[in-house]
């Protein structure tokens, strides 16, 4: 099924590059993507949807040089193009762009440039390395593999396994592509005693991912012993009734799971050029992300470096690992073509995904004191103006001394900044699409 493309990669391109000269065009970015997906959609352990989807699609960005009042400007416009249209279409499309882009008043800034010219290839057969190592009936079967418990059970399941194809052109000789596998899909798991709930739960990873099998075995357990907690969690307040106070004492609050990615991104939006250059961001290559030094509280610091999942931004740079922070200490300002151009610093790209260096307390350590550890939120929020983050929590933890309870329906917030003087990561690691890092942190 996957062995061959049998897809005219240029085909779209070209097709648009035709336009673009037409039309007299001079400064462009074509961001084309060819997506092929395996889809499974089941309800319980039946099978109740097989779909394969094919996707051809180009995001076009049309520049418009001009000057006013003395100043140069640079503004553009984008909109989607797919093969189904006709010259017509795409030439007014184009024309909209253009005349629409001199309405931008962005201060004018280099594009992306590179020497690297070449042709993009079209093979028939797929190199060894992008062919997929699960379809997605393999994903199913790893995961009901775990599901072997009837105090729980997986309610349905959707699997995608999605070969993407990207190639990336623009008017000042950047040519390049790059092709990628995803093996995604979300799932609920259920647990009706003593009561009836749900949870919901979503994984991602990439074709460069190691042990996928082994981290999607321990997801798949991990939510299975967790609404069986939540079956049995009473709710936050509960217990504040019971003990007559409206607050319950704790050293740590605990955060585990995907949320500690969700806190720690703050750093890479925080980081990124878009932020500093309109100063919603003051971070400055040197700085340290602790403002209140001086905190005689122990803490460990943060050594975070970027990742990327692919080999360039949507813009056609090219995409590496570098350090963002050393040891709480600024390393590295992030940005695009426009907002790098802005700054005076290289284009390095955006970025998605990092890897948190993991601390060396162990999570057993981080719970001999009282806390309250949340390991489930119906939604988690990281602001990342302000670095407040809060929300709802569906499933946690909380330790007296010498009780640990299951409970639900509470809240936390707080703000980052008062708190990263005094975080402890642990030393056991979590690792999923956008993230390679503790499995918690800690606040004291």
């Amino acid at each position: 099924m996957y062995r061959k493309m049998n897809i005219q990669k240029n085909r779209l391109t070209e097709h648009i590059l035709k336009a673009i000269e037409e039309n007299d065009i001079q400064h462009y970015l074509l961001n084309a993507r060819l997506e092929k997906t395996e889809e499974l959609f089941f309800v319980k352990k039946e099978c109740t949807l097989r779909r394969n989807k094919l996707t051809e699609k180009c995001d076009v960005t049309i520049y418009h040089d001009f000057e006013a009042n003395g100043k140069q400007y640079r503004g553009s416009s984008s909109f989607i193009a797919d093969i189904n249209m006709d010259g017509d279409e795409l030439n007014k499309k184009i024309r909209t762009a253009y005349h629409s882009a001199a309405s931008v008043k962005n201060p004018y800034y280099q594009l992306p440039a590179s020497s690297e010219r070449f042709a993009v290839p079209e093979p028939e057969t797929l190199p060894a390395d992008m062919i997929p190592r699960y379809h997605a009936q393999d994903i199913a079967n790893i995961i009901f593999e775990e599901d072997r418990d009837t105090a729980a059970f997986i309610n349905s399941l959707e699997i995608f396994i999605t070969q993407c194809s990207v190639h990336i052109i623009n008017s000042n000789g950047i040519n390049v592509s790059y092709e990628d596998i995803t093996y995604s899909g979300e799932y609920v798991v259920q647990s009706k005693t003593p009561q009836d709930v749900e949870l919901y739960y979503d994984f991602q990873y990439s074709s460069s991912d190691q042990e996928i099998e082994k981290s999607l075995r321990a997801s798949i357990c991990s939510s299975l012993d967790a609404i069986k907690a939540r079956a049995h969690a009473i709710p936050f307040s509960e217990i504040k009734k019971q003990r007559g106070t409206e607050q319950l004492p704790y050293k740590n609050l605990i955060l585990e799971g995907k949320s500690v990615y969700e806190l720690i991104a703050y750093y890479l939006r925080r980081l990124d050029a878009s932020m500093i250059y309109p100063k919603y961001s003051n971070y400055r290559l040197g700085d340290s992300i602790v403002r209140n030094a001086g905190h005689d509280i122990p803490s460990d610091k943060l050594t975070i470096t970027v990742t990327p999942k692919v080999p360039y931004s949507s813009e056609g740079i090219r995409l590496s690992g570098r350090c963002l922070i050393q040891d709480n200490i600024i390393r590295l300002i992030t940005g695009n073509a426009r907002f790098s151009s802005y700054l005076g610093i290289p284009a390095t790209g955006e970025y998605d995904s990092y890897r948190l260096q993991c601390g060396t307390t162990p999570l057993a350590e981080m719970q001999r004191q009282p806390y309250l550890k949340i390991v489930n939120f119906s939604d988690f929020q990281m602001d990342e103006l302000t670095g407040q983050f809060g929300g709802e929590y569906r499933l946690a933890y909380y330790f007296d001394g010498k009780e640990t309870i299951g409970v639900t329906n509470g809240s936390i917030s707080g703000n980052i900044n008062d708190y990263i003087s005094h975080i402890t990561l642990s030393s056991e690691n979590q690792s999923f699409y956008y993230f390679d890092g503790p499995l918690a942190v800690a606040f004291s």
